[in-house]
C-alpha cells in the first residue's frame, strides 16, 4: 500500500496545503492570540484586507479543520482549533530534528 493511500496522510496534506499560503498564515497566527475566538470583521480589520479575500482564505482552513466558526448572534467567531495544529507539530517533530550527533 502506497503512503499516499493512507487517509491520515492525505488529511495531513490538505492542513499543510492549508497553511501553504502566507494570508492564511497570518489568519491563523492573529486567531492563536485570541483563544476565544475573534470576529471576522476584526480579523478583516486587523489584517487590512477585503472580506472576500477573508472569506476565500478561511473557507480553506475551516474546511481541513485548523479554523473553526460559530455564531454568537449576529457576530461570526473564528477561532483555531489547538488541538489540530498539535496533531500537525507532532507529525512533523520526528522530522525538525536533527540526526543523533548533528547539530
Amino acid at each position: 500500500m502506497s503512503m499516499t493511500g493512507d487517509p491520515q496522510t492525505q488529511v495531513m496534506a490538505d492542513r499543510l496545503a492549508a497553511l501553504g499560503h502566507p494570508t492564511r498564515i497570518t489568519i491563523v497566527e492573529h486567531l492563536a492570540h485570541c483563544p476565544e475566538g475573534l470576529a471576522v470583521t476584526a480579523l478583516q480589520e486587523a489584517l487590512g484586507i477585503p472580506l472576500s479575500t477573508l472569506s476565500h482564505h478561511l473557507v480553506k482552513l475551516v474546511h481541513c479543520g485548523i479554523v473553526s466558526q460559530h455564531r454568537n448572534g449576529r457576530t461570526l467567531l473564528c477561532r483555531v482549533e489547538a488541538g489540530v495544529l498539535a496533531d500537525v507539530s507532532s507529525r512533523l517533530s520526528p522530522a525538525a530534528r536533527p540526526p543523533d550527533g548533528e547539530a
